[in-house]
């Protein structure tokens, strides 16, 4: 279902406020770089689902076309069958 990809997308934000508040609260180079590291896969993952949305939209919009398009000629072949 696209909205419930897109309503986890937006809690990514959430992801994104508790890393920095992580970030505020530690001084230690290698929890940093780990806070980096869980920030950068995170932007990956809601990339690839974001891009998982637009491909699945755009298919549903081409399916709704295609079965138009198939309506159309089905209506034309019936239309030339009465003929």
């Amino acid at each position: 279902d696209p909205e419930i990809l897109e309503k986890t997308i937006q809690e990514f934000a959430a992801l994104d406020r508790l890393v920095a508040e992580l970030r505020r609260r530690t001084n230690t180079g290698a929890d940093l770089d780990a806070l980096s590291a869980v920030a950068a896969g995170a932007r990956a993952y809601q990339d690839a689902m974001a891009g998982m949305l637009g491909d699945w939209r755009a298919l549903a919009a081409l399916n709704i076309k295609r079965n138009d398009v198939a309506e159309q000629v089905l209506a034309e072949v019936r239309d030339s069958a009465e003929k």
